[in-house]
């Protein structure tokens, strides 16, 4: 994008050439003339081969930030704003080494046109500027872009550079430091959540960040001290199919800091491997080997309601020393109709970590005869005189020998008279209470062998 000097600008221009004397880049570029940014010294002089022919003072390009620095993957081209100084006219940025269309809006501030191709997958991308303006060619960062897996942001970012074989890059941030020994860049960050890693082998992962080194470095080793940890003791990193502990790694109880040493050959992970790389702090999940404890009823006695057996309900559960619960599969199921006579249940369970328990218990369901043998124990359990209760009673076993020799209909008469020798004595020899109760259990058994 061109920039033109006003007319008048020329004369000065005419001026001046007349005298030798050299203008100053940021005069040419409409702005104050700012000392170089390079500290420790001034280096070599630079050229400006646009828009006129300069060399003065190094007035090198350097880029300080980029807006957003983050998006989530598998979203829409966006414009990536790149903030800096010193840029000229032919400034362009990069993205992880290939240029991107490029608008230059000032000398401090460039916008670029991202493809929604470049952020289709999570990674930490590489931006830099390259300004031809200059003689040598000038250039900028580099700079992470963020592209994470989920809607997690970028909370704070850093990044540092070393020029020198023994020099040091040291990146920080409040809750983390990174100090890189050797040539190059090394970033860090922070993420307001998960950015896209799942999150299993950690009980309350408490902080997400990103250590990225960049392409070119030649760092021999990096320490990375991470500080506020939440209650976490440990920092596993993400190798793209699972969560592996960082090694070698130390905890410091004192501080309440874990402190890293990666380099290029033994550590977990190697300092090739931080293109983008997401570290978790949390505690590690315990080894579980223990199987779930089982809580079953105890074995179980009912009165058969129907020629089919009896609706049992049950409650069945299981607790876990890591899981807590888990959910408890059994055999009959719970509400089942069970048969007349004795059924096992079977019960298991299996907690998050493939460890099963089983067990069982026993629904024994009384049908017709053994009911009626429990009616006439509670009959004589009543305390009525020995007249009224032989009386009463005769029928029962009448019943109940009908029911051993298989004869339902002579069994079901002898419950209907059973009945009204109750039903007669309501009130005299029996209280209402006690003849609706001795009522409302021959009628159960009558339920049971179906009589009419």
């Amino acid at each position: 994008m061109a920039r033109f000097l006003p007319p008048w600008t020329f004369g000065i221009l005419g001026f001046v050439a007349l005298l030798g004397v050299a203008l100053p880049l940021s005069f040419l570029q409409g702005q104050t003339p700012q000392p170089s940014p390079t500290p420790g010294g001034t280096p070599p002089p630079a050229c400006l081969a646009t828009p006129t022919p300069y060399c003065g003072p190094a007035l090198l390009p350097s880029i300080s930030s980029v807006n957003p620095n983050s998006m989530q993957a598998g979203g829409a081209a966006f414009t990536l704003s790149v903030n800096g100084q010193y840029f000229s006219t032919q400034a362009a940025v990069y993205w992880n080494g290939s240029s991107l269309a490029t608008t230059v809006l000032s000398s401090v501030l460039l916008q670029a046109d991202v493809p929604a191709a470049n952020i289709i997958v999570s990674t930490t991308a590489q931006i830099t500027v390259v300004d031809a303006g200059y003689a040598p060619t000038g250039s900028a960062g580099p700079l992470p872009f963020y592209v994470t897996q989920t809607t997690a942001t970028v909370t704070a970012s850093t990044s540092a550079t070393s020029t020198s074989p023994t020099g040091t890059a040291r990146a920080t941030l409040s809750s983390v430091n990174a100090t890189a020994v050797g040539i190059g860049t090394v970033s860090v960050a922070t993420y307001s959540a998960d950015p896209g890693a799942p999150t299993s082998g950690f009980s309350a992962a408490t902080a997400y960040i990103d250590v990225s080194v960049a392409p070119g470095s030649r760092f021999t080793t990096l320490t990375i001290v991470v500080c506020s940890l939440g209650g976490g003791t440990a920092v596993s990193w993400y190798n793209g199919t699972a969560w592996v502990p960082v090694s070698p790694q130390s905890y410091d109880p004192i501080r309440l800091c874990v402190t890293m040493v990666l380099d290029q050959t033994g550590s977990s992970p190697l300092i090739s491997q931080l293109t983008g790389t997401i570290f978790a702090v949390g505690k590690p999940t315990p080894q579980d080997t223990t199987p779930p404890t089982l809580h079953l009823p105890a074995n179980m006695t009912v009165n058969a309601t129907s020629p089919s057996g009896a609706v049992v309900p049950y409650t069945a559960t299981a607790t876990d020393l890591v899981d807590g619960t888990d959910a408890v599969s059994c055999s009959p199921a719970t509400g089942s109709t069970f048969a007349i006579g004795m059924t096992t249940v079977n019960c298991s369970t299996t907690d998050n970590h493939s460890n099963t328990a089983t067990g069982s218990f026993t629904v024994t369901v009384l049908g017709a005869s053994q009911q009626t043998s429990n009616l006439i124990t509670t009959l004589k359990g009543m305390g009525l005189d020995a007249g009224t209760t032989s009386a009463v009673i005769a029928s029962l076993q009448a019943a109940l020998s009908s029911l051993s020799s298989g004869n339902i209909t002579a069994a079901c008469g002898q419950l209907n008279a059973f009945d009204q020798q109750v039903s007669a004595q309501s009130g005299k020899k029996l209280t209402a209470s006690q003849a609706d109760t001795l009522t409302q259990l021959a009628d159960r058994i009558r339920a049971v062998n179906g009589c009419s």
